[in-house]
């Protein structure tokens, strides 16, 4: 019988299988059926043939912790901006697998894998000006007298026809009833 990995999530720690041979009928597991399998292979009760189970895998780089990896020459995270992530199921502990740092992306196993995303690249990220950092960004919002603009992608002034003035008028009198007044392109609200 042969396997065949369909995709691999270096991020997500994940590994995909099927099954070549389509005429053999494979077996799929929930996650809690996944935890009682494990347990019993690494307590030795079952004798369970794996090469039956297809599906998504968690995958790690050495069954060693990750304080044990990073004193290890063998160290797997060698990018700069990579970290090393535990990998278990429920109580089980599998080893350790490597991941980029927040705000970066690639491939942690190799140099330089991880590099910086640019956030300001995505259309209307920041519904204003986005200025990237190394392994960030930030959001300022429009300058007054502008607006977003999601065609343009950037803030554009706002032409005078299009600007609203509320003008508030009002006299304290017991009551205050608000009544908008159309007055060209002006809205008045007066307080009566």
């Amino acid at each position: 019988m042969q396997m065949e990995v369909t995709s691999i999530s270096v991020d997500e720690g994940l590994v995909y299988l099927d099954r070549v041979d389509e005429n053999t009928t494979a077996q799929y597991f929930t996650d809690y059926e996944v935890d009682r399998l494990l347990e019993n292979i690494f307590m030795d009760d079952t004798d369970f043939n794996l090469s039956k189970v297809y599906g998504v895998w968690k995958w790690s780089v050495s069954n060693i912790s990750c304080e044990t990896a990073k004193n290890n020459s063998a160290y797997a995270c060698i990018s700069d901006h990579s970290e090393c992530v535990p990998v278990t199921q429920s109580n089980v502990y599998f080893g350790y697998r490597c991941k980029c740092s927040l705000g970066y992306e690639g491939n942690p196993y190799t140099r330089p894998g991880c590099t910086d995303i640019d956030e300001c690249s995505r259309p209307n990220f920041c519904k204003g000006k986005c200025q990237n950092t190394e392994g960030n960004y930030s959001c300022i919002g429009c300058p007054y007298g502008t607006y977003f603009d999601p065609v343009e992608t950037k803030c554009i002034p706002t032409q005078p026809h299009e600007r609203r003035h509320n003008i508030v008028m009002g006299i304290l009198h017991q009551t205050v009833h608000f009544v908008p007044v159309k007055f060209d392109s002006t809205t008045l609200i007066s307080c009566v």
